[in-house]
């Protein structure tokens, strides 16, 4: 079976080093990374099920790098990861089909509950456009 691969983005390596050791440790595959252009490169070599973006990074927002994401994987399940109690930014969160928003600290249980979900949400969208296009 293949592992699920997950994309985290944060500038706190705190976080990162945390999230990917929880994660892997749960059987995914991570990969990271601190700043927009180093996401930026990330995105277009490698494809994700699911990926945790902190929404306010120095050199980029996060809703930019979900909206690559986006454009890259029309099934990729976008968390946004936030301390900040309000989601507003200049383009809103639906539009970005962003599947939850998780506010900082976020507990090891409620993140590992969250990318589980996602994965299942994940699966089943790819195989309902699968069918779709079978059908077609």
């Amino acid at each position: 079976m293949v592992k699920a691969s997950i994309f985290i983005l944060d500038d706190d390596k705190d976080i990162l080093t945390l999230f990917k050791r929880l994660l892997e440790t749960n059987g995914y595959s991570v990969v990271t990374a601190s700043s927009g252009r180093e996401a930026m490169k990330i995105i277009e070599e490698k494809r994700f099920h699911v990926a945790l973006l902190d929404i306010i990074i120095p050199d980029v927002r996060g809703y930019k790098i979900a909206k690559k994401l986006r454009e890259v994987d029309k099934n990729i399940m976008i968390i946004i990861l936030t301390g900040y109690s309000r989601f507003k930014d200049s383009v809103d969160a639906r539009d970005l089909g962003i599947y939850k928003k998780l506010m900082k600290p976020i507990s090891n249980n409620d993140l590992l509950k969250t990318v589980k979900s996602a994965v299942s949400a994940y699966k089943a969208r790819a195989r309902s456009h699968a069918f779709v296009r079978i059908v077609r």
